[in-house]
């Protein structure tokens, strides 16, 4: 890590423009040549933090993300400043649309729903559990539309495919936020789901029993007929 004077601290601070803020103060502040710089305060002693700081866990998910070929921020340096006991990620800004952003556009969003849903499924077969997911933190690229993720410091990565209990608990964190909810109810729950599914490689026997346990600990995905989604096929004979 990079040490930081508290002068160099606040001549940084003072060169940038404020983007997000919390209770304790400034967030996220942007550079005058468009990069970006992400806080992290120390929170108490002996807790996960002190041994790992949040500031390194991002930058080593941004080497993870990339190695799996998910696009994510490119983490240029991360700094401590003892004096202020926080932590500092220096890093470029990602071109496009935050996903909220972009569905607030009428044109192409059940489609691009449609695109997330089968996204969220491949973060889920590569190992990747994002417990900070929601349509805030997922950027839409401006030329293809393809997916990528910001505030990726709470984040785990697995050898293999999420287990089925893992990925109900991630769309849980996916739909924490009601306008987000609202996004998708507009386009159709089931059509998200179904995009998701079909995207999750799982076995037959596999989707069955992640739409039944879906339903059964996310009330917002329980749908009057439990046993949906049938294969295609079969519920036309």
């Amino acid at each position: 890590m990079n040490p930081l004077t508290d002068e160099q601290y606040q001549e940084l601070l003072a060169a940038g423009r404020p983007l997000a803020r919390d209770g304790r103060g400034i967030k996220v502040f942007q550079l005058a040549d468009g990069r970006m710089v992400k806080i992290f305060r120390r929170r108490n002693l002996f807790t996960s933090d002190f041994f790992r700081p949040y500031a390194d866990r991002f930058r080593q998910n941004a080497e993870s993300l990339a190695l799996l070929g998910i696009k994510t921020v490119l983490v240029e340096k991360v700094f401590v400043c003892p004096s202020q006991k926080q932590h500092l990620v220096l890093y470029q800004s990602l071109p496009g649309r935050t996903l909220r952003e972009a569905l607030a556009d009428d044109d192409g969003r059940r489609e691009l729903l449609a695109r997330f849903g089968a996204f969220f499924a491949q973060l889920h077969g590569k190992g990747v559990l994002f417990r900070s997911i929601h349509f805030g933190n997922v950027i839409v690229a401006p030329e293809n539309e393809s997916f990528a993720l910001i505030d990726i410091a709470d984040m785990a990565f697995y050898r293999g495919p999420l287990s089925l209990a893992k990925r109900v608990r991630n769309f849980r964190h996916m739909i924490r936020y009601d306008g987000d909810r609202r996004w998708i109810e507009a386009s159709g729950t089931e059509s998200f789901l179904r995009h998701y599914v079909d995207a999750s490689l799982l076995s037959s026997q596999k989707k069955e029993q992640f739409i039944q346990k879906l339903a059964h600990d996310v009330a917002f995905f329980r749908f009057p007929d439990s046993s949906w989604p049938r294969d295609e096929k079969e519920s036309t004979d």
